[in-house]
């Protein structure tokens, strides 16, 4: 029988598989190696009809949209994680120019990934604000006296 963290990472990939993405995409949803999520289709049949499955059922009832929601979810993580824009668009299927549209085309999305490249910044450098192990308060004069 599988662990319980084994069936919840399947029903990750599976999951974003019935999102339409790919195969690499699926596995990154599952926080697994695409090497891992390509050992499992091949070893286990049961797993590996539930992914065809769910992809057959995204490319039937597929919204149209290029990027989904889950698949924003993955490129902003790669992004902040410290992926190029180039490889964050890439494990969703997208091309960086269809990204750059979409980005361009919708605010929320422009902002979304702006948060998340500014939190690559803040961990790359380690300029993220440390608070004070002191538990009090601190006096600040307002009016200018």
């Amino acid at each position: 029988m599988l662990s319980e963290e084994i069936a919840f990472q399947r029903a990750d990939a599976i999951r974003a598989a019935a999102l339409g993405l790919p195969p690499a995409a699926c596995a990154a949803a599952a926080g697994i190696s695409a090497g891992l999520f390509a050992d499992w289709c091949a070893r286990d049949p049961a797993f590996r009809s539930a992914v065809d499955s769910a992809k057959a059922l995204a490319d039937t009832h597929g919204s149209g949209a290029a990027v989904s929601a889950g698949g924003l979810r993955l490129v902003l993580n790669a992004i902040k994680g410290g992926a190029s824009f180039a490889d964050a668009t890439a494990l969703i299927g997208v091309s960086l120019l269809q990204f750059r549209r979409l980005r361009e085309e919708n605010p929320k999305i422009h902002a979304l990934v702006d948060a998340a490249s500014s939190m690559r910044r803040r961990q790359k450098t380690g300029s993220a604000k440390k608070r004070s192990t002191h538990k009090g308060y601190r006096l600040v004069r307002r009016d200018g006296t």
